[in-house]
């Protein structure tokens, strides 16, 4: 028993091809043809409008993170240089070169020109200054401006660290 195929039922004949008279296969509900590939762009723009800030939030963190450890070492350095100080009236001297020289040395790059710009303060729980057993602190506030943002319009974030130390009871006075 041989079994015949009519036209437009099931498989082509030999010979003949599925395509139709406009010569491409489209989708079907596919009309307009200038709409291929359009997904994949829209999905990298979308992509890259959700990633850039997550991107620009995670430097800025770690830029504010950086600073605060930087800042928090140059108060443990400036209250340690403050307390080996030979006399009361080279406190802030040396304190104030200790904070300079760690934060010189921790900053790379841009952040480097904006943590030399900081505050030091120096508080004394007896005068003068080294007294033995007085509570001697340090302060150190740094500006921090978040990177990707610009310095038109940001804010600089301020950042600050206090370290103290309390000087040996039986240490000559100077």
């Amino acid at each position: 028993m041989s079994r015949t195929r009519r036209r437009g039922q099931g498989r082509p004949p030999r010979g003949e091809t599925s395509v139709p008279p406009g010569g491409r296969n489209q989708p079907a509900g596919d009309g307009d043809s200038g709409q291929r590939g359009s997904i994949l762009i829209e999905f990298l723009a979308g992509t890259l409008a959700l990633l850039l800030p997550l991107v620009l939030l995670a430097v800025a963190a770690g830029s504010v993170q950086a600073a605060r450890y930087a800042a928090h070492s140059a108060a443990d350095a400036a209250v340690r240089a403050a307390a080996a100080a030979p006399t009361s009236a080279e406190v802030e001297a040396r304190a104030l070169a200790a904070a300079q020289t760690v934060l010189d040395a921790s900053g790379t790059g841009a952040a480097s020109t904006s943590l030399r710009d900081f505050e030091l303060s120096i508080e004394c729980s007896h005068h003068p200054c080294l007294t033995p057993g007085a509570s001697l602190a340090t302060r150190v506030t740094v500006s921090v401006v978040a990177p990707g943002l610009g310095t038109v319009g940001a804010l600089p974030l301020q950042v600050s660290a206090r370290a103290q130390v309390t000087l040996d009871r039986y240490r000559q006075p100077r």
